[in-house]
């Protein structure tokens, strides 16, 4: 209770209500759910995304992934390593 009181109290000090004749406690609610909003919409955007992964994890993921692409194609010509590529590019964009 202490943020929308103290974001009550900031709207008030500061004549916020004025520009818009509202009531300080009408923009505090405004402006609390709008913070739900937000927080709402960037835990969903997180959950679409999946995990953020530290610089070992995505170092890690990548050398699976070279380690998969040079093996699934036994490469002893530049059509072969061409294909490789191509593999371990497909392969990255999906991790």
């Amino acid at each position: 209770m202490a943020f929308t009181d103290d974001l009550r109290s900031i709207i008030n000090a500061n004549s916020m209500e004025n520009g818009s004749n509202t009531p300080d406690w009408v923009l505090r609610d405004f402006l609390c759910d709008c913070l739900d909003a937000w927080n709402t919409a960037t835990n969903a955007r997180q959950d679409w995304y999946g995990p953020k992964l530290t610089d070992d994890e995505r170092q890690a993921i990548a050398d699976a992934i070279d380690v998969f692409a040079e093996s699934a194609i036994h490469i002893d010509n530049d059509a072969d390593r061409r294909r490789a590529e191509t593999l371990r590019g497909l392969l990255r964009r999906l991790a």
